[in-house]
Parts: structure tokens; sequence; C-alpha cells
């Protein structure tokens, strides 16, 4: 299974890993929505519509399902919300 975002350039540009600690970085903020739609899957067999990973204490990013080709699932970086 894999997590593909369609604009991480984006999502890289908005949350550098410039070695500010008061955001996540793209990365951390990747692998924490991987271990959200895997248990998803896993737990309740059902692919979220939308993955809310925490970029910091008191926010979240919104990642958008697009598409499913194989194990291959396709999210889109929409905004944040805190």
């Amino acid at each position: 299974m894999k997590l593909f975002i369609t604009n991480k350039k984006e999502l890289d540009e908005r949350f550098p890993d410039d070695g500010n600690k008061r955001y996540k970085t793209s990365k951390e903020i990747h692998q924490e929505a991987f271990r959200e739609l895997e248990l998803s899957i896993k737990a309740h067999g059902t692919i979220p519509l939308v993955l809310t990973p925490e970029y910091k204490d008191w926010g979240c990013v919104l990642l958008d399902f697009v598409n499913k080709k194989g194990s291959v699932y396709f999210y889109e970086f929409t905004t944040t919300a805190s």
C-alpha cells in the first residue's frame, strides 16, 4: 500500500524541513497521513475521503481522496484547518 500526494510539491513548500520545530515537516505529515490511511483500511475496510494529519498541536492538513489504482491511494493537499 502506498499513499501518493498529487501536489506534494505544494505541501513541501508549505511545510519545509527548515529546522522550524513549530510545524511538522511535509515528510512527517505524509507519514502520519499514511498511518491514518492504513488504520482505516485495515481496521474498518474503508478508504477515507479526507485524511487529517496534524501539522501542529491544534491544526491539521486536509488531504482529499482523488483515486485508487491497485494498492496506490492518491490524495490531494487542499488546505489546513485549526
